[in-house]
């Protein structure tokens, strides 16, 4: 049986995982589904907006692959599939997902997540599926679905930026009730959960066919750069990247993708440039407190070189 090909941006939230998602959507090797382990309650229960800007349950793209999904996993149901996922999908679980005698609740989520990536693979005409999760406990359990190639796009941005980013208030135009705001992190917060996880990640590399380490930093000054890096990665011949530009990006194909960033709904020529606002705009004493709790991280991935 042909294997899937699935490339998982892995790392912690505001670190550009959706630029680049964006950016490798526009090839036609990748079939772009967002953050898949969303999907379950942001999509199927809440029918928030896809990234074509229609309510899941209008989307001609997902409604096919749910309806096969649901009907080769019965008799589960939404709930049923929600409590096995937080049964499974949290990152003090991890553990018990590397043993070799899993649990029940594991083993039935894991033939789920088998079903609805084998029916997005037969659905999309076998393309790479590009998945943006990033959340640590998604990218173990996706290692260990024999019929999955899982090669990992570990994305790290700056503690500091990322600090910085999660202090915004953004809107989430997915949610069309009302109006909702994404949520805001404390910096400590933020600075060592962006220790653990980057770290966590990087733990998972001898799980996975392949894995890059790419900064955002370098993805916003040469994406052509970092896009052959993945092909590399992938082993598979350069593309056509007309769509990269000295001004920015050109996005002309809408993706599918469930949840992320609200950049996943802009469409046309876009402005790609480093958001370094925290460096004038962050308060001195918070810069230091995250530097020194994430200083491990910020020397390993080369921001005090």
């Amino acid at each position: 049986m042909e294997k899937i090909k699935v490339v998982y941006i892995a790392g912690y939230g505001r670190s550009g995982s959706t630029l680049l998602e964006r950016i490798l959507a526009q090839l036609d090797m990748f079939v772009s589904v967002g953050e898949l382990r969303h999907m379950w309650q942001r999509s199927v229960v809440e029918n928030q907006l896809c990234g074509c800007n229609r309510p899941f349950g209008e989307c001609p793209f997902w409604q096919p692959i749910m309806k096969e999904v649901f009907t080769t996993s019965a008799p589960y149901s939404i709930e049923d599939i929600l409590s096995l996922k937080h049964q499974t999908d949290r990152i003090r679980f991890i553990p018990k997902m590397l043993f070799p005698r899993k649990s029940c609740s594991t083993k039935t989520y894991l033939n789920i997540l088998r079903t609805l990536y084998r029916v997005i693979h037969e659905h999309s005409g076998g393309r790479v599926i590009l998945e943006s999760s990033k959340d640590i406990s998604t990218l173990y359990l996706l290692s260990q679905i024999e019929e999955i190639d899982l090669y990992v796009i570990h994305l790290v941005r700056d503690s500091r930026a990322v600090a910085y980013s999660w202090q915004r208030k953004k809107l989430r135009p997915e949610i069309t009730t009302q109006k909702t705001y994404m949520p805001t992190i404390s910096p400590g917060t933020v600075a060592i959960e962006w220790l653990a996880r980057n770290f966590l990640v990087e733990m998972a590399r001898p799980l996975v066919k392949g894995y890059r380490l790419i900064r955002y930093e370098d993805l916003v000054t040469n994406p052509e750069s970092v896009i052959e890096d993945i092909f590399d990665m992938l082993n598979e011949t350069s593309a056509n990247l007309s769509f990269i530009t000295a001004s920015g990006i050109q996005l002309d194909k809408v993706s599918h993708s469930v949840a992320g960033n609200p950049m996943r709904f802009q469409q046309g020529h876009i402005q790609v440039k480093a958001d370094e606002e925290w460096r004038d705009s962050m308060q001195r004493k918070q810069k230091w407190f995250i530097s020194f709790v994430s200083l491990l991280g910020l020397i390993r991935y080369g921001y005090l070189s």
